[in-house]
């Protein structure tokens, strides 16, 4: 699909946006022909994870993530960190009411197309002061 890969006029391959292509491969000179599949990856970075209190909320903030269609925010409960909201993509802030000291948080970009999905690694914590 050429809404994903290109091919050069010299052969090579260059990625023009996230899915699967297939591109076909000729010899002119035999005419034998194949294919080839090629993925294309999303990269996510890791999301920059700021936190602040604010009366007794705590607001969670962070910088936009490129190609990703949403956010998983988890919170440290018990030694294990769990998923406690899902946020789509134009959000960069998510507000805790009544947070106690001391609790945890990091989160996660995600992009998702029909059927592939990708995650970021987790972002630093964030640790309620």
């Amino acid at each position: 699909s050429p809404s994903v890969a290109t091919v050069t006029q010299t052969g090579k391959i260059k990625a023009v946006g996230i899915g699967t292509a297939k591109i076909v491969l000729y010899d002119g000179y035999t005419g034998a022909y194949d294919f080839a599949l090629v993925h294309v990856k999303a990269n996510l970075i890791k999301p920059k994870l700021s936190g602040k209190k604010k009366g007794k909320n705590f607001i969670l903030t962070w910088k936009k993530v490129k190609n990703a269609i949403g956010y998983s925010i988890y919170q440290k409960k018990k030694k294990k960190y769990r998923k406690i909201k899902e946020v789509g993509r134009g959000k960069t802030q998510y507000v805790i009411k009544k947070e106690k000291k001391g609790t945890k948080y990091r989160i996660q970009a995600q992009y998702q197309s029909q059927d592939k999905k990708e995650n970021s690694q987790y972002s630093r914590i964030v640790t309620v002061k």
